[in-house]
């Protein structure tokens, strides 16, 4: 354990530095742009993001000022706000908790959920502006962790630990918890317009020793390769197909969406898989576990083979097992192939069943909530938002991903990861 973090040291030594808000790292040209500068579409987000970007730069600025005291029950009231002032917000989460089962039996609870939930969103984003500001041990003091003995036992294999989350409870609490046995931590995020926006929120999450990277780029993929194979940390959300590539699998008694990413990298990668939540109890006061989770718990043969007969990491099929043949274009779609669909489902059952049970203990602090996880979310004027129960998948370069994963990260990828959770 202690070599392990003595080289993680000597990395950040190297050039990897723990960022501030103010010293915003430059990120990559997002994939709306063309050769002829950004798309309409680009542009119009980016101006209508100006208030949000303010607003932004604000925060980060002046919450972390305020004192605990003031900060979090302003935070509470401000989602309380946004609650009595979206409807449609209300629907949406309405409709995502209402797959919970103890929630969809009670409809009184359900709707104290759904007001709670609003509360633990605007405490979201309070963490993601105070967070950079407070020591390891302040934090470490406000959260009561079990199963910490995991995750260092993981380190020390020096193999790579890929710790799933989700969109849950105190987030940015967790992944300081995570960050602070020395080793580096390496978190995707998705891309925000405008790029100041999204330059600003990575600077937010960059601390501690946490390097948050575009979750869209080539070069932040071969990032979080090489870091597993340094023997660092990758923590990915599980709970939302945010590209829109993912797999169906049973989830609360439906079929959702779920990425892949996780399966990819764990099988190519050969790291340590973790489960990681944590979630608040009273006051400040937070509690979080660390779980093992076995990929291979619902591994079944149907002609296909689901686990290399040399795989003794626990981890998953790799990119040519999981559907890397290619067609014309060179890419795979993850709808083309029914077998291979099929495979990595039963692959993401167990991570199914742990998102689950931890969703259902508290779920009035899934923030993945405000976003469609099932078809039959309802959309803004309250009809369906997608009544056909279909979703359209953009191609997936698993060919591309396994080639890279077996020479190391050396090659380049010709477009955009499109397996971010």
């Amino acid at each position: 354990m202690a070599n392990q973090i003595d080289r993680a040291r000597e990395h950040r030594g190297a050039g990897v530095a723990i960022r501030t808000p103010w010293s915003a790292p430059r990120s990559a040209p997002p994939a709306t742009e063309t050769r002829d500068g950004p798309s309409k579409a680009t542009l119009t987000a980016r101006r209508s993001a100006s208030p949000k970007l303010l607003a932004y730069q604000v925060a980060a600025r002046a919450l972390p000022l305020v004192p605990g005291w003031l900060a979090r029950p302003s935070a509470r009231f401000a989602g309380l706000l946004l609650w009595a002032l979206r409807p449609s917000t209300r629907r949406q989460v309405a409709a995502t908790l209402g797959h919970v089962p103890s929630l969809a039996r009670d409809p009184r609870r359900r709707g104290v959920a759904v007001r709670r939930a609003f509360g633990h969103l605007a405490l979201n984003y309070l963490d993601l502006f105070i967070m950079p500001h407070r020591s390891v041990a302040q934090v470490r003091a406000d959260l009561r962790v079990e199963g910490i003995e995991l995750l260092e036992a993981a380190v020390a294999q020096g193999r790579g630990v890929l710790v799933l989350a989700a969109h849950y409870g105190d987030f940015d609490r967790a992944i300081t918890v995570v960050a602070s046995l020395g080793v580096p931590v390496w978190l995707p995020v998705e891309r925000l317009e405008p790029p100041e926006l999204f330059a600003l929120c990575r600077a937010l999450r960059s601390h501690h020793g946490v390097q948050a990277v575009p979750a869209d780029s080539s070069e932040a993929l071969r990032e979080l390769f090489a870091a597993l194979r340094r023997g660092e940390i990758v923590l990915l959300t599980a709970d939302r197909d945010v590209r829109g590539t993912g797999v169906e699998v049973p989830f609360f008694g439906a079929r959702a969406r779920l990425p892949v990413g996780p399966l990819v990298l764990a099988r190519r990668s050969g790291a340590v898989v973790l489960g990681a939540f944590s979630w608040r109890t009273r006051g400040r006061r937070s509690a979080g576990h660390f779980l093992p989770l076995d990929l291979r718990a619902h591994a079944e043969h149907d002609g296909t083979r689901l686990v290399a007969d040399d795989a003794t990491d626990g981890s998953m099929p790799g990119a040519e097992e999981m559907g890397s043949e290619t067609g014309e274009t060179g890419e795979t779609s993850t709808a083309a192939r029914p077998r291979e669909r099929r495979t990595m489902a039963r692959a993401l059952l167990p991570i199914a069943q742990l998102l689950e049970a931890q969703i259902a203990a508290h779920p009035e602090q899934w923030v993945a909530a405000f976003a469609p996880i099932w078809d039959d979310a309802p959309g803004v004027d309250g009809s369906q938002a997608n009544p056909g129960g279909r979703v359209a998948l953009e191609p997936v370069k698993l060919a591309e991903l396994a080639e890279l994963a077996e020479q190391g990260g050396g090659n380049r990828l010709s477009g955009p990861w499109r397996t971010d959770g």
